[in-house]
């Protein structure tokens, strides 16, 4: 009868401890989950945004994120979606997009350098819709995110040629998500802030950051 009472009292005490797990800031959305393996068995995950310049460089907006203790993030479900979109209107004044996690892994960059057709879809090895990606938080599930992306091809794109080596165009494209006040859709953008654009045709001054509760 012992181990019997004492599995009891582990599921009575794991219970509580759960329904005590509380976001470290105020303002922080907390989302309860449905733990699985895609989600590092996450039953409680907070979100947080903040303004702040130059976010479209990822480098930049890892920092943001990280001096306070968390990573880049994204929505794991469609309610979550809408709560940190309504969470971002406050910033429709100082910004166009917002940045969260998501960017498209160097081996599938390389792939697409390869091919006439920038993304493909329904293929094993890099489905702009499925593996593409690669992800900085390991708690979330990306299922739901891959599939709002709207389109096949980058939100931005531009070849570069250099003076005597014309024959050989320079790719660069989108591969970071972001998502864009105009229609609150997902958007690939540069990651590297704008660096190789004379003019950046959306201006980024947030982040959408998440972490762990207390």
């Amino acid at each position: 009868m012992l181990l019997p009472i004492l599995l009891v009292l582990s599921l009575t005490i794991n219970s509580a401890f759960s329904l005590n797990k509380k976001c470290p800031g105020k303002e922080m959305l907390h989302f309860k989950r449905t733990p699985t393996a895609k989600n590092n068995y996450t039953s409680d995950w907070c979100v947080f945004t903040i303004a702040f310049p130059k976010m479209d460089n990822r480098d930049n907006a890892r920092s943001v994120c990280g001096f306070f203790g968390a990573s880049l993030t994204i929505p794991e479900n469609q309610q979550e979606f809408d709560a940190i979109k309504k969470a971002l209107k406050i910033y429709e004044n100082i910004t166009e997009g917002h940045i969260i996690d998501g960017e498209i892994s160097p081996h599938c960059k390389a792939k697409y350098a390869r091919e006439k057709h920038l993304f493909m879809k329904n293929k094993k090895d890099c489905d702009i819709l499925g593996n593409a990606f690669i992800f900085d938080d390991v708690n979330t599930d990306p299922t739901f995110i891959v599939k709002q992306y709207p389109s096949l091809s980058p939100t931005e794109y531009t070849e570069e040629k250099i003076e005597g080596f014309k024959e050989i165009p320079l790719k660069m494209f989108g591969s970071c998500l972001s998502i864009i006040q105009e229609d609150w859709k997902l958007h690939l953008l540069y990651c590297d802030g704008n660096q190789r654009r004379p003019k950046a045709k959306t201006i980024f001054n947030s982040v959408v950051c998440g972490m762990p509760p207390e």
